[in-house]
């Protein structure tokens, strides 16, 4: 098998897979590789992407210049890489050699690694045509082509960078960057407790401390649902996370309802998962009938999108959304409901004091409270 892929990488991609939150698709290698060779023509012969620099951000979003931290950086979409027709031509006479890869490779997701692996190529053949010095990875923290190229160029003497911007403190983001940015600092004390998943020399947070207490009040009679769409999720997520994802996010919602039912003065909206097409709007209009029944509660308007309207809600309410994060680094009030997930260490450490679970009779109160609250008192919890 190829030297880099030996049995201590092998190892460790294993262990991002085995997580029992995400789905990695398990192709026909026929497929894999047709695919691979299909984008290494694209590449080649029609993208125009280049870039002369030797620092560049990496990944399959566009919107990663709302980062202030990565502005400096020249940013390239993994999708519009160009390349080049020596490195062309070279993939091409691997070929013989990728496939007796494939029969070698010993693992129990052998194709997954092997498509991954492959798609690696892209990433850091570019980046050594090109004479990076850094590459910067961010989004996507559960991909295994990232992971395994992130390996591969420090292999090289490249250094690497993560920003994290998906994953409820998951263990499903095994990290090995030299360096990883998270968003806030609840989530560096994470990855810092749990340095087997998070491999990293650096952690840092974008979010200096304290920043937040000087943020605006905003409309305190309306409330955000922010809902994660676990029963969407057959394509995304595993069998036992999304059922747990499932009844969590039900019993917040019906505690939700009983809330709206009692403050009929506080409007509530639902805000669904749109991102990557996981929830959609006729579908949860089925699906949460029963809570969109209640008078004062209503789905998000087509153009109501959720981190542009944060200040118009006092508070937010998630089961596990990533608008978690989203809102605590903006510096606004939002609570967890139910939080199955790394539940252990939501105890443990002070995101128990913005934490409430549908079993406690005292949850509609609470409810009340943290929406009567004053910012400044909200974030003292945090500290």
């Amino acid at each position: 098998m190829n030297y880099f892929l030996n049995q201590e990488v092998i190892d460790l991609i294993e262990r991002k897979c085995d997580q029992e939150i995400i789905i990695y698709e398990k192709h026909n290698p026929v497929m894999i590789l047709l695919k691979y060779y299909v984008i290494q023509f694209y590449n080649t012969f029609l993208n125009q992407k280049s870039t002369k620099d030797r620092e560049v951000v990496l990944s399959f979003v566009n919107d990663v210049q709302h980062i202030e931290s990565l502005r400096e950086y020249p940013y390239l979409n993994i999708k519009k890489i160009k390349n080049d027709i020596f490195s062309f031509c070279l993939e091409v006479c691997r070929f013989p050699v990728y496939v007796l890869d494939y029969f070698l490779l010993d693992s129990r997701y052998k194709n997954q690694i092997f498509e991954a692996y492959l798609k690696s190529h892209i990433i850091v053949n570019y980046a050594v045509s090109q004479k990076l010095k850094k590459v910067i990875f961010y989004g996507y923290d559960y991909y295994i082509s990232f992971m395994i190229a992130t390996l591969r160029l420090k292999q090289k003497g490249i250094k690497t960078v993560q920003y994290c911007n998906s994953g409820f403190l998951g263990v499903h983001n095994l990290e090995v960057a030299d360096t990883v940015v998270f968003r806030t600092n609840i989530q560096v004390e994470y990855a810092q407790n749990n340095r087997d998943i998070f491999q990293s020399n650096h952690l840092f947070s974008l979010m200096p401390r304290y920043k937040i207490a000087k943020m605006k009040p905003h409309a305190s009679h309306r409330i955000g649902v922010y809902t994660s769409g676990f029963y969407a999720r057959k394509n995304f997520s595993k069998q036992v996370y999304r059922q747990s994802g499932i009844e969590a996010e039900k019993k917040m919602l019906d505690t939700l309802k009983r809330y709206a039912q009692q403050y009929q003065e506080v409007e509530i909206v639902l805000f669904i998962h749109l991102h990557n097409g996981i929830e959609n709007r006729e579908d949860a209009q089925v699906y949460y009938k029963d809570f969109l029944a209640v008078n004062n509660v209503r789905l998000q308007n087509e153009d109501e999108k959720s981190i542009d309207t944060f200040e118009a809600f006092g508070l937010a309410v998630t089961c596990l959304s990533e608008i978690f994060f989203d809102r605590i680094e903006r510096g606004h009030k939002v609570i967890l409901v139910n939080p199955f997930a790394c539940e252990a260490y939501i105890t443990q450490t002070a995101l128990r004091h913005l934490s409430l679970y549908s079993e406690n009779q005292n949850s509609i109160k609470k409810i009340e409270s943290f929406r009567e609250m004053s910012e400044s008192s909200f974030f003292k919890l945090l500290s």
